[in-house]
């Protein structure tokens, strides 16, 4: 009998020491970089991440500790936070937006090789020089945040049947803006509407401003291309209202930009863009190598409707689209 209870008073002490054994003791390091602080999608995609790594049993304060910077949309300065971080010895590099992912490969598969890389709220990896595909590559792997330009462009014609021209609108200062503004030219042309490319310049935005006015004369339609100083504020918003005083509705590729006076887009949802990529950390802080990884394309993909917007244009939208709609946002504020 003693010895039977003296068993049952150990139990426990052996099962809690076995949880604790089994719980994640080693304190771990994530470098973050981020391209901007003034784009609400690339907190967006961390919060997604950070969210789903606790989840997961990796907390900031605990087992996780986090450094995070932004680039301020400099690339010499993305360069050189990059080497900051790296000397830090992190367990893992997470890079937020295309020109920092670029920044962050350069310099760690230079001088750090060992310090694996993932990226998520990126346009185009395989195109802008992230990775050269897909495929498994040695140190980095991540998650896109691409819409095929066919796929965006088959929604906005299907919601404007009847426009003949569009204008796209971007600022040629990071390579995605100039790589999917000339896939949605292509894409455009390729289903019967004629397409005028306006390139802005970042330096002169109320120069651009009247260059979008000028613009808005000649279309039935304007898109606004994937690129993070167009989707900047407070330069979005004075766009938008460009777009308005001329009657023109606006295409886009965000939520935010719908909520702010665009009549459609068809997006990624950044935070479970960040959700995606952070599946992919936990595999690589698990011990699992980032070469057994596969990079892709997010799989979010919704549609948001402004019909406030639209009733404003005179603008009916097909009944198909609005079934497909994911947000819809009306005067009386439903959504």
């Amino acid at each position: 009998m003693r010895k039977g209870r003296l068993f049952s008073l150990l139990l426990p002490l052996l099962l809690l020491t076995m949880l604790q054994g089994c719980s994640k003791k080693e304190a771990y390091r994530l470098a973050v970089l981020q391209w901007s602080e003034k784009v609400p999608v690339y907190q967006n995609a961390f919060d997604g991440f950070m969210i789903t790594m606790r989840a997961k049993g990796y907390m900031e304060g605990k087992n996780l500790e986090v450094r995070r910077f932004s680039c301020s949309q400099n690339r010499e300065k993305a360069r050189s936070l990059t080497e900051k971080l790296a000397q830090w010895q992190p367990n893992l590099f997470l890079a937020l937006g295309t020109p920092a992912a670029l920044a962050a490969k350069e310099v760690l598969q230079k001088g750090h090789p060992d310090i694996p890389l993932v990226f998520t709220a990126t346009t185009a990896p395989d195109k802008t020089g992230i990775i050269p595909s897909y495929a498994p590559q040695k140190s980095i792997v991540g998650v896109g945040v691409e819409i095929p330009a066919e796929d965006r462009v088959r929604v906005i014609k299907e919601t404007f049947y009847q426009a003949k021209r569009v204008g796209i609108i971007y600022f040629p200062d990071t390579r995605p803006a100039v790589l999917t503004s000339k896939d949605a030219a292509k894409a455009f042309k390729a289903v019967g509407i004629e397409p005028l490319t306006l390139s802005l310049n970042s330096k002169d935005k109320n120069g651009g401003l009247k260059k979008i006015d000028a613009l808005a004369k000649k279309v039935d339609l304007l898109y606004f291309s994937p690129d993070p100083i167009l989707y900047a504020s407070p330069f979005v918003e004075k766009a938008l209202g460009e777009a308005m005083k001329n009657k023109v509705p606006v295409a886009g590729i965000t939520k935010s930009i719908v909520a702010k006076g665009a009549v459609i887009a068809e997006y990624v949802d950044y935070y479970q863009a960040g959700e995606e990529a952070a599946d992919m950390a936990f595999k690589i802080l698990e011990g699992v190598s980032p070469q057994k990884l596969r990079s892709h394309p997010s799989q979010s993909r919704h549609i948001a409707v402004n019909l406030s917007s639209a009733r404003r244009l005179d603008i009916t939208i097909p009944r198909t689209i609005l079934l497909r709609a994911n947000e819809i946002i009306d005067v009386s504020g439903s959504k």
